[in-house]
């Protein structure tokens, strides 16, 4: 959703795919290899769960097999919090460092409680 509200707001976003059939993981690994062909960068890709806690089912895939092979392991399993992983997130792999911003909302005040870089 947030990928999806930059994109609408005319901003560049990382490219991405919600796949619930092999079909659409196709059409995605299809729409990443022309970029990075265009790009002249190797294929590189995550696959994981919509739904679920820290690194559970996440993939980092070197290449459009890879690819496959995490969304054909990862789909119909359940993950750590006992959700069913009906939908896989496939996404174009970002490289450099890695923000997360934890916080908290109530009542419409929002409050940043913590900040992390890997």
């Amino acid at each position: 959703l947030q990928t999806e509200t930059i994109r609408a707001a005319g901003l560049t976003a990382v490219h991405q795919a919600l796949a619930e059939e092999k079909d659409q993981v196709e059409t995605f690994i299809a729409g990443m290899v022309a970029s990075c062909n265009k790009a002249g960068i190797p294929f590189k890709a995550v696959v994981k769960p919509v739904e679920g806690a820290g690194s559970d089912g996440v993939s980092i895939c070197n290449t459009e097999d890879e690819a496959r092979d995490a969304f054909n392991k990862l789909k119909g399993t359940q993950n750590l919090l006992g959700l069913d992983n009906y939908q896989v997130l496939c996404q174009e792999y970002l490289a450099g460092d890695e923000y997360v911003v934890d916080t908290v909302s109530r009542n419409g005040e929002h409050k940043v409680v913590a900040i992390w870089k890997y």
